[in-house]
């Protein structure tokens, strides 16, 4: 995809930019433009928008295209300049172009003018930088190819005089037994080399767990007894033995660095310090320093590298010649003390190979080694006891007295897996074995079973036992779920009786009731009359009672039908439906987030119609009754609550309000069955969910229910 244009237009008018950038659309080019009216604002778009072509109009109100074209060749000289005009004269025009401006466009014209002048400026721009690069590539690459053919000449010079003196330090260091005693030599020679006026030698002394000055240069004799030790990670030399790795310091003067204080304090302005290495151990450092320059070429630490690599190559060969020797005597008496280590852990094994046969004497299951050509290299004393020695006959002839192996063992199956087996086996005794077989491969590559066998003839004897048993129990369970199903039927039975057999003569007392009400009404005198009301009123809510009990009972029976649930959608509908209920009271209800749920939605209903239900009840007292409902997603379920600010209750009798009739108020101070607590927690935990509640007196309720999540 090509890179989208950067356009900047400069235009008082909105009509004509908008004009503008319709033509640029319609010919399919693809660009970002920024409109732009004043000075200012052009100004800082050359030098932020980076324009790939300038769009401009010529009169503006405080600015004109002549002064634009101007400030653009001054800041961004390469990039076109179109001149977008109304009318301009032809002199103007011309005078336009031989200030910079590729282009110029009449307003009157853009249908017809406007986009072949804008990619003609652009292939004119790009054409025109791509001359330019190439004029400046190619006027460089003659400088380079110049300067490259006197740098390369210099370099095989210094090259040449390098090879010389590192072959000139590798003949001496193969000579010498001592190469401590040459560095001075070797070093002071590199040093000339490489334009340094110091140097310093330190070898690891592990004795003291310091490093001693071997050799140096550049510094007087008194100060170089001052560094005669040095410790680890003290200084450039410290801190490369303690790592080491390398360490380039370069324009030390102008670079703080506690590191390089010392050297600083020699007038060294560069210092490099490499590792003498022996394996991956420091043995000491070899450091050069300049007080000339400030910088190391790369081949000037190569070179130093090479150097440090073929002096700790020259000591360590010593080193290893001389460990060579004190190794080959410490070898010599390793093997006498090692040939009368070895009778001893002979005589030792012999011992714990006895030992070892008694624990597997002991062990209350027999253990043995089988060949794969079924002979029995090894059994313990359980099972010579039980079933004889072997004494070099294979297992089916002294076990069976077969002459091939038996159809039913499956213990050389293992060999096939090489991997555990367990099976049972009944043995020439008649007893029933758990056999355990371990195939593995003896020190002498041979292929081994060894095998495990537990008596289980009394386990299996209790298995049977307890068989026996169990299929008792589910005799028994079997006549208890039917007595459990004839009691559901004789409940069935009852729960008809109260909803038709004492549903009739409460119906007939509450019907005779009213009917002297209307027809003796007159007759009766006012505490009569009251009595009968009272009656009526007892009558409705003993009916009311025998409704709530029969649907608690009957919640037990009644199947979840579970999908997604709306809770606000149940929510504001419950409240509704009890907005109509008790519409003498001024309440107010705020719901606050309610994520949606899974369950029953009638169920789920009647719970919240029971909670709103009660947080009206018990707020009947208050001026302002205010409830609230919210909830959240907890991660296994999600939570919700229903809190009011009415009487509350106190939290010692918290347990006794979700039981059936249990009343924690009167009846006379707040109606109601004393079932619907009840039947809400059933519901929920029908649900499988949870039910409490918090609350303080005189200060309002708030009851939480915590439903599951489930997958659709």
């Amino acid at each position: 995809m090509n890179k989208a244009l950067n356009i900047l237009i400069l235009e008082d008018s909105p009509a004509d930019a908008e004009l503008v950038q319709f033509e640029l659309e319609n010919a399919g080019l693809v660009y970002t433009a920024k409109v732009v009216i004043t000075e200012g604002d052009f100004v800082r778009a050359l030098d932020e928008y980076h324009p790939d072509i300038i769009l401009s109009d010529y009169d503006l109100p405080r600015y004109t295209g002549a002064l634009a074209l101007a400030e653009a060749k001054k800041r961004c000289p390469d990039v076109p300049f179109i001149l977008v005009t109304g009318a301009v004269g032809e002199d103007r025009a011309i005078e336009i172009l031989t200030q910079g401006a590729v282009d110029y466009v009449l307003k009157s014209r853009l249908d017809q003018r406007l986009v072949p002048a804008v990619k003609r400026a652009l292939t004119e721009a790009q054409e025109h930088r791509a001359r330019k690069t190439a004029e400046a590539e190619l006027r460089k690459a003659h400088r380079n190819l110049e300067k490259q053919v006197a740098e390369r000449t210099a370099e095989l010079k210094r090259q040449n005089q390098r090879l010389e003196m590192m072959s000139y330090i590798a003949g001496r260091l193969l000579e010498t037994d001592n190469p401590r005693q040459l560095m001075e030599e070797l070093c002071l020679r590199v040093m000339t080399f490489l334009d340094c006026q110091a140097f310093f030698n330190f070898l690891v002394d592990d004795t003291a767990g310091r490093l001693h000055l071997n050799a140096w240069s550049g510094i007087p004799k008194e100060t170089a007894a001052e560094i005669e030790w040095l410790d680890f990670g003290v200084a450039v030399c410290g801190c490369v033995a303690q790592d080491g790795h390398r360490i380039v310091a370069e324009h030390i003067g102008e670079t703080p660095d506690i590191r390089t204080d010392l050297v600083k304090s020699f007038g060294i302005q560069a210092y490099a310090c490499h590792p003498l290495m022996e394996g991956s151990r420091v043995i000491g450092t070899l450091s050069f320093g300049t007080r000339s320059r400030t910088t190391f070429s790369a081949d000037d630490l190569a070179l130093m590298k090479a150097v440090t690599d073929q002096v700790a190559i020259a000591m360590n060969r010593i080193r290893q010649e001389s460990a060579l020797r004190a190794a080959h005597a410490k070898l010599e008496t390793t093997v006498r003390e090692r040939t009368a280590e070895l009778i001893d852990t002979v005589a030792h094994l012999q011992d714990e190979k006895r030992r070892f046969n008694d624990v597997l004497d002991i062990l209350p299951a027999y253990v043995i080694l089988l060949a794969p050509d079924y002979h029995v290299p090894f059994e313990n004393r359980f099972f010579r006891e039980r079933f004889g020695e072997a004494k070099g006959r294979r297992c089916f002839e002294f076990l069976f007295e077969r002459t091939e192996p038996c159809e039913v063992c499956e213990t050389y199956k293992t060999l096939q897996t090489m991997k555990p087996l367990e099976w049972e086996w009944t043995g020439p005794d008649n007893r029933n074995y758990y056999i355990y077989d371990f195939p593995f491969t003896d020190t002498d590559g041979t292929t081994l079973i060894l095998e495990m066998g537990l008596d289980v003839t009394e386990n299996k004897r209790t298995e049977a036992e307890l068989e026996t048993h169990r299929h008792h129990l589910e005799e028994l369970v079997a006549l208890r779920t039917s007595q459990l199903a004839e009691t559901n039927r004789e409940l069935e039975s009852f729960s008809y009786s109260i909803s038709h057999d004492l549903r009739a003569p409460l119906r007939a007392i509450d019907g005779f009731s009213k009917i002297i009400q209307r027809d003796h009404g007159n007759e009766l005198g006012g505490r009569a009359g009251q009595l009968l009301e009272k009656v009526r009123d007892s009558v409705q809510i003993m009916i009311q009672l025998i409704d709530d009990l029969l649907n608690f009972s009957k919640l037990g029976k009644q199947a979840l039908d579970k999908k997604p649930i709306d809770i606000r959608e149940i929510a504001e509908n419950s409240w509704q439906e009890l907005q109509n209920a008790y519409a003498d009271r001024n309440r107010s209800l705020t719901i606050h987030g309610l994520p949606p749920s899974w369950g029953d939605k009638s169920m789920i209903k009647q719970v919240f119609a029971n909670l709103l239900s009660n947080a009206i009840k018990f707020t009947g007292t208050r001026d302002t009754a205010r409830i609230e409902i919210g909830g959240q997603d907890t991660g296994n379920e999600t939570v919700y609550y229903v809190k009011d600010n009415g009487v509350g209750f106190d939290m010692a009798y918290h347990d006794k309000m979700f039981g059936v009739f249990q009343r924690l108020h009167s009846a006379s101070e707040y109606e109601g069955s004393g079932i619907g607590l009840a039947l809400t927690q059933r519901i929920i935990h029908k649900h499988g969910g949870r039910i409490w509640a918090e609350g303080e007196e005189g200060k309002g309720a708030c009851f939480f229910i915590a439903l599951p999540k489930e997958s659709h």
